[in-house]
């Protein structure tokens, strides 16, 4: 628990004690310095023990005060606090006589510079760690101060007992003649406390060691002739070379050392030998089995009180694992930004015909075969704004696993002329000669037919795209056992080696060159991938290599399918739906859509009522009671959902077939119009021609209950 200290000299800043046992006299006391609360908690549950005190300090000023009246036997400190460094307080502490022997430990969060490195131990911390902190490396350090602590003190108070006893010798010097054998006896007893003291010490020292050893970095001290008297075990299952009795600082630095990187190495060494100052470098080190592994060298120079060098402390700390995850990171940064880029291209691609188309319409628009063919320019570019939006959405919902096969049993030859009939033109368009070869027999799948589809007209379109124009394109269809492969070749420019096994990766293409550019995001091969593994199946990507032509072989699993009823076509839905009118409320705050849409309606024979808000579609729809009402979401004063919601507490809406037309086309999106009460869910821009199905369908099912 937490207990604020007090004394006759307390402030409103004073430290905080957490200990689990009653403070005593012989208590040795941690101070932990951290401006964090947070971070002092962490602390205070990693080294919490009934051995020592722990003594908690959020400014300079907390701890300064603190040490006025206390002792303590370590004290571990936050590199960057707000209104003191903690260079600047490790400073303060040293300066005092009182407080100079207490070892220093930094924390840090960040790299720090070797000039930072240097004057941290330049004013005496003992070492760094960095956070997150190990918890067993941070309690195994508090440990070996803590025990050098107590022995100091006891070593103190056996010296002080000393003193006293001489002085007490002088005043009594006769008594102690006469007691010369008492006095040698006890002389005997200070000689064996002290000489199991220095044993102590001796022990102290090894656990220092042991405790080195343990760590999970290379450590070495060496004397400044350069010879090393410290290594530890580290060394050799880093290097894989035999532990050496004698050894130079060179020798063990460079030991291992990859050859490209002997130089940096070398000229970091004689750099950080000739000035003293040590040295910070990266370089990769051979394992035993030769793979090298990058790894972080620091060299610091020890000194004395007076400023003497005493030796040199090198640690090697792997980062092979961050080196590795920084280059994981540039790379997928540099994806994104690709990706980023063709995605402007791709999406203004289509602007410029689209706006020519327009301009063409407006000056000539008595020209009907010329407005004819604009229009047609204008639907085959927006089309293609679609099918690009409509890619990055699947792969969303794939990617969160929101998407939903719609399944049913459909023959192969069925999906095949379905991409067919996407993929063709383009084909066409380019010169290509397609071959295709089906089985004689049906084979029959339970699939989504138009991801299915999707699957091999996005497969079709890239090997036209990566073909030179009078390539060859063959979709050769087989049943084997119980799957069906379809392998989808050509003679385009091929797939380089090292590129087959990322392929499907979302952004990735392989050629982006210019001259190259076919149009796309990047994602299409990993569409394909995502919904053959959504259907149980797989795919792969083979290739002789650049300019070789690419082949995608697709499996997927067959059955037999169970006896149904025909499905009735939209051509039979609509002539069932016979002629007659549909009432239709159109509710949208973008006048242009809701106008072009009515439009559309009206001149399939409904009769349309326009809303632009919220309240005004309620009000619309209450007055000419429609048999259809398609609102769009985000409107003023009232938004979709809340229309929906109030309608439906009406009793004339339970037949009345509510539609949402918006531009949110997530799955969430898609419970929350459930959940208001919409029968239909359609995401902008929709086809003009599935509003008038949906029409023709409520009119079909309207007609079939009159006759009921």
């Amino acid at each position: 628990m937490a207990v604020p200290l007090r004394d006759t000299h307390e402030t409103p800043e004073s430290a905080t004690a957490v200990s689990s046992s009653p403070e005593s006299k012989d208590t040795v006391k941690i101070l932990l310095v951290d401006d964090q609360a947070s971070n002092l908690d962490v602390l205070v549950s990693i080294l919490e023990s009934p051995d020592y005190q722990i003594v908690r300090a959020q400014t300079a000023n907390e701890a300064l005060l603190f040490l006025l009246r206390e002792d303590v036997a370590a004290i571990v400190l936050d590199m960057k606090m707000p209104d003191v460094s903690g260079i600047e307080l490790a400073t303060m502490i040293k300066d005092r006589k009182r407080t100079r022997h207490i070892p220093i430990l930094f924390l840090t969060a960040h790299m720090l510079e070797e000039e930072d490195i240097l004057r941290g131990y330049g004013v005496g911390a003992v070492d760094y760690l960095s956070k997150p902190v190990n918890p067993e490396i941070l309690k195994s350090k508090i440990g070996v101060f803590v025990d050098l602590f107590r022995k100091t003190r006891a070593l103190a108070l056996a010296n002080q007992a000393l003193e006293a006893e001489a002085e007490k010798r002088q005043r009594i010097q006769e008594a102690l003649r006469k007691a010369n054998e008492e006095l040698e006896i006890r002389v005997e007893t200070r000689t064996a406390d002290l000489t199991r003291l220095n044993k102590c010490l001796r022990e102290s020292e090894e656990y220092f060691r042991e405790v080195t050893h343990s760590m999970p970095h290379v450590v070495w001290t060496s004397l400044p002739d350069g010879t090393v008297d410290f290594l530890n075990r580290r060394w050799s299952e880093c290097t894989g070379l035999p532990q050496p009795t004698r050894a130079s600082f060179r020798d063990v630095w460079l030991a291992g050392v990859h050859p490209d990187d002997l130089p940096t190495a070398e000229r970091a060494y004689q750099e950080g030998m000739r000035s003293c100052h040590g040295f910070s470098v990266e370089a990769r080190i051979l394992g035993p089995s030769g793979t090298p592994r990058w790894h972080l060298s620091r060299c610091v120079p020890l000194h004395d009180p007076a400023g003497h060098l005493l030796k040199f402390l090198v640690t090697c700390t792997d980062i092979d694992d961050q080196k590795r995850a920084q280059e994981a990171l540039r790379e997928a940064n540099n994806r994104k930004n690709e990706f980023l880029a063709i995605l402007a291209h791709e999406l203004r691609n289509p602007l410029a015909p689209i706006r020519n188309a327009l301009e063409i319409m407006r000056l000539r628009e008595s020209d009907v075969v010329v407005t004819a063919h604009a229009r047609s320019m204008i639907g085959r570019q927006l089309n293609q704004m679609v099918r690009l939006i409509d890619d990055l959405l699947d792969v969303s919902r794939i990617s969160s696993g929101t998407i939903q096969l719609r399944r049913d049993w459909v023959e192969l030859s069925g999906i095949v002329q379905s991409a067919l009939e996407t993929s063709k033109p383009g084909i066409v368009e380019a010169g290509h000669a397609l071959t295709l070869s089906l089985p004689s027999e049906p084979i029959l799948m339970h699939a989504d037919v138009t991801r299915l589809a999707q699957v091999f007209s996005n497969l079709l379109n890239n090997a036209a795209k990566y073909s030179d124009r009078g390539g060859r394109i063959s979709l050769v269809a087989e049943r084997e056992h119980e799957a069906v492969i379809v392998r989808i070749k050509d003679s385009g420019i091929g797939i380089p080696p090292d590129m087959l096994h990322r392929v499907f990766d979302i952004f990735v293409q392989a050629d982006r060159r210019l001259e190259r550019s076919q149009g796309g995001l990047g994602i299409g091969l990993t569409l394909v991938r995502k919904l053959v593994e959504l259907h149980g199946g797989t795919v792969e990507a083979h290739s002789g290599g650049v300019g070789l032509g690419s082949e995608f072989v697709v499996r997927l699993p067959a059955a037999a399918a169970p006896t149904s009823p025909c499905q009735e076509s939209p051509q039979e839905r609509r002539i069932a739906g016979g002629t007659g009118r549909s009432c239709i409320v159109i509710a949208d705050d973008n006048l242009d859509a809701a106008n072009s849409l009515a439009q559309v309606l009206r001149l399939e024979g409904n009769e349309i009522h326009l809303a632009h808000d919220g309240l005004e579609a309620l009000h619309v729809s209450e007055s000419h009671r429609p048999d259809v009402v398609i609102l769009d979401i985000g409107m003023p004063k009232m938004n979709g959902y809340e229309v929906a919601r109030r309608l439906r507490e009406q009793a004339w809406t339970k037949k009345v077939l509510l539609v949402a037309l918006t531009g949110w086309g997530q799955e969430e999106d898609r419970r929350r119009a459930a959940e208001a009460g919409f029968d239909r869910h359609l995401v902008k821009p929709v086809d003009p021609a599935l509003v008038q199905e949906i029409v023709l369908s409520t009119r079909m099912q309207a007609n079939a209950l009159d006759r009921e």
